[in-house]
């Protein structure tokens, strides 16, 4: 996984509100292949602040679309 790759999470997580519908784009890595921050959005692409201030690890993320590298 990479910046800018689309994913979503493998189960809801009620604490932050995010459920397996919403999709977000990795903004940071913190620790390259295993932790990140991710950027979630709402139905309607409104960003889900919480998401920016937790930490994803990989096992809870799924990738969606995978962002093309030049």
């Amino acid at each position: 996984m990479k910046e800018h790759d689309v994913l979503k999470l493998k189960t809801d997580d009620k604490k932050i509100g995010l459920t397996t519908d919403n999709r977000g784009v990795i903004v940071d890595i913190l620790v390259p292949g295993k932790v990140f921050t991710v950027e979630f959005f709402d139905k309607d692409h409104n960003t889900i602040m919480d998401s920016l201030f937790a930490e994803f690890t990989a096992d809870q993320l799924e990738l969606v679309w995978s962002a093309p590298t030049y």
